[in-house]
């Protein structure tokens, strides 16, 4: 009788170490919403407050701070997921607690995709092929090329095609830059622009913009990503497109052969014309070679070819009416 009241002790004393284990799994997984808030909070102040210059010291510690805090969810709801459960009576909270478990899940490997998305777009500007990849599925837009000849159509025909899906403010801006690569018959083969500009209610819009024939006859578009707009007047974009307009492309590149050229828009630059060909575009269409001794100093477009040499000097054709303009 001895050893069964012994016996009976030591399952009671089993048990209630099985059930003291279930309440602090139980609070361990109740508690994660509190974790996560925390993991969302840190997750949130690099993504959207973190500078866009560059990672600092206490970057890293929060950094730390976050993987110490996601190794705890996860450690945790594993050890809950994947812990043998096999018991003679199955308690209702048992599937409460594995729904919340699940549930956990998905929100942290949400907030991390999404909050990861962003933060890797603050730090690198859009100039890392992964986080346009990444992005896409945020603020992508697809918009079908068809006026494809830059010959014929010219930049004005990417910018219709825009304009058409989802509307272009009037006056626009580049951020970096505008380039175009095309065929030596004017078939457009790659884009890269990202441009900004007011809306109709005065609110700041951008656009980056991408193509590459290869991939399809679509242009990707990534609308209202987060960039520094000065609003400078030596980042229009018009005087690009008139210039576009004066110039006979075809003319000018004739000689370069089959070779693919480059069309490339920076605003307005400075420097001496004895470095590249530049030309000296009028209001009339007429145009002049300028001198080596000349200094030029206003909106520029540059062509260039794109030979197995590597880049070569390029032809530049500068905006003289403006320049008329300000004397």
């Amino acid at each position: 009788m001895l050893r069964g009241v012994t016996m009976n002790t030591e399952k009671q004393r089993q048990r209630e170490k099985k059930e003291s284990f279930a309440r602090w799994q139980f609070w361990a997984i109740l508690l994660n919403p509190l974790w996560l808030a925390a993991y969302t909070t840190g997750m949130y102040f690099l993504a959207e407050v973190h500078p866009v210059e560059g990672w600092r010291g206490q970057d890293i510690v929060s950094v730390l701070c976050l993987a110490v805090c996601a190794v705890w969810v996860i450690v945790w709801v594993l050890l809950y997921l994947f812990r043998e459960k096999k018991r003679a009576v199955q308690r209702a909270s048992f599937y409460v607690l594995r729904t919340t478990a699940i549930l956990e899940m998905i929100i942290f490997a949400g907030l991390t995709v999404f909050l990861g998305v962003r933060l890797n777009y603050r730090t690198n500007n859009f100039t890392n092929p992964w986080m346009w990849q990444g992005s896409a599925f945020l603020q992508s837009e697809k918009i079908v090329l068809e006026k494809n000849n830059l010959y014929k159509d010219g930049v004005d025909g990417i910018l219709d095609a825009l304009d058409q899906e989802i509307g272009l403010p009037d006056k626009m801006y580049v951020v970096n830059s505008f380039q175009v690569t095309y065929s030596p018959d004017g078939i457009i083969s790659g884009i890269y622009a990202f441009l900004y500009g007011k809306d109709g209610s005065g609110n700041t819009r951008t656009y980056l913009i991408e193509y590459d024939s290869a991939k399809g006859e679509e242009m990707s578009v990534w609308i209202d990503t987060e960039v520094e707009t000065t609003y400078s007047e030596s980042k229009l974009l018009q005087p690009m497109l008139e210039l576009l307009r004066r110039v006979d492309l075809r003319e000018y590149t004739e000689e370069w052969g089959e070779e693919n050229r480059c069309l490339l828009y920076y605003g307005k630059r400075a420097f001496d014309s004895g470095t590249s060909e530049l030309w000296c575009v009028g209001e009339d269409s007429g145009s002049r070679r300028m001198s080596a001794d000349e200094q030029a100093d206003g909106y520029v477009i540059s062509v260039y070819r794109q030979s197995p040499a590597g880049v070569e000097t390029p032809k530049r054709f500068l905006c003289g009416w403006e320049i008329a303009r300000q004397r």
